[in-house]
């Protein structure tokens, strides 16, 4: 048998070699300062570095070690963020508040009443939609008074047909008195009956449904 040869006559692959042998392919602020150390050790004292680039050396690695303690600023104040979200979503838990809603609820005759403000006279349109996005009902009001209103959906679509079980999505649009149109949110209250922390996120539980953070609009005791 012949050392370093296979059977088939192709030399045998050494073990391939330690990553710590590879050259990085980005150079950290060590790196950067043993290449300025090597380059003052083996320049030409006939010829030195000129003061401008040695200078200019420097400064590329006093902010090079800027950017790096920058980015590790962030990153601890993206930990401490996180954690004060969390703190501050637990505390809401079995409070009342009130937040932006878009779902309805069909399960047979129940039905929640959607619930918006409006902060002037307008005419009301609203549409339901499934979960495909296709409108099965339009509803429209007239003449509505600024404040707080209930709209009751019958479950049924445009055809007077009832809908399948199930959660739809609305839409509200408000026609003001001069033909402008603005699209309003729905609004639902309840009790923080838990906090729930997924993907980086935090949602609160309210009547069985997840609502971001970002949707509460009013916290009461």
């Amino acid at each position: 048998m012949l050392d370093g040869i296979s059977g088939t006559g192709i030399p045998q692959m050494s073990s391939p070699p330690n990553t710590s042998d590879y050259v990085k392919k980005q150079l950290d602020k060590d790196a950067f300062l043993k290449i300025l150390l090597t380059e003052m050790k083996y320049q030409d004292p006939t010829t030195p570095i000129d003061n401008k680039d040695f200078i200019a050396q420097l400064a590329q690695f006093s902010s090079l070690e800027q950017m790096k303690n920058l980015s590790a600023s962030f990153t601890q104040f993206e930990k401490t963020q996180d954690s004060l979200n969390r703190f501050q979503a637990a505390a809401l838990v079995g409070k009342n508040v009130v937040v932006s809603n878009d779902k309805i609820s069909v399960n047979g005759m129940q039905i929640d009443p959607i619930t918006f403000q409006l902060d002037k006279p307008a005419d009301v349109v609203v549409k339901i939609l499934d979960s495909s996005g296709n409108v099965v009902k339009t509803m429209k009001v007239a003449s509505l008074d600024a404040g707080t209103h209930e709209l009751h959906w019958d479950g049924t679509d445009d055809k007077g047909s009832p809908v399948p079980d199930g959660y739809y999505k609305f839409q509200i649009t408000a026609i003001n008195a001069d033909g402008t149109q603005e699209d309003i949110p729905g609004l639902i209250g309840g009790k923080v009956e838990a906090v729930q922390f997924r993907n980086g996120g935090v949602n609160l539980i309210i009547n069985g449904i997840a609502y971001s953070m970002a949707q509460i609009l009013e916290i009461s005791g």
